[in-house]
């Protein structure tokens, strides 16, 4: 059966000042923020995308917090997602540590068993270098 749906949620989880609004805000607007703030609670962008099939789904791209004390509500929506994209900074060792010692494994938990069976999406980011 052809699946006739329009609009897929995806995340962006990983420790905070990863670059996970950078990485949205260029996806939306083709620029770079050159001030990030500590994302609170959750954001989120819709974005219509045309396939190569002509066919046009939007993506509801969620911006989540990094903090600790935050990674409850993260765990939340979760549930619902479609799509879960994990992001490090290529200069943290901590975040990529983060990734594979925490985020790997909430994701696994938390996701809706028809998510589960997509690959997982890695982005290493890094600010200064997406600017050069």
């Amino acid at each position: 059966m052809e699946n006739n749906r329009s609009c897929y949620k995806v995340i962006l989880v990983g420790d905070t000042d990863v670059g996970k609004t950078s990485i949205i805000t260029y996806f939306d607007k083709k620029k770079f923020k050159d001030i990030s703030m500590i994302t609170i609670g959750e954001t989120n962008t819709r974005k219509n995308l045309d396939l190569d099939n002509h066919r046009r789904i939007k993506l509801d791209i969620w911006d989540t917090p990094g903090e600790k004390k935050f990674r409850d509500v993260v765990k939340t929506s979760l549930h619902n997602a479609d799509g879960v994209i994990l992001v490090y900074d290529i200069k943290s060792k901590d975040s990529f540590d983060s990734i594979k010692n925490y985020w790997y494994d909430e994701v696994k938990e938390n996701v809706r068993e028809n998510t589960r069976k997509y690959r997982y999406n890695f982005i290493q980011y890094s600010h200064d270098i997406s600017r050069k």
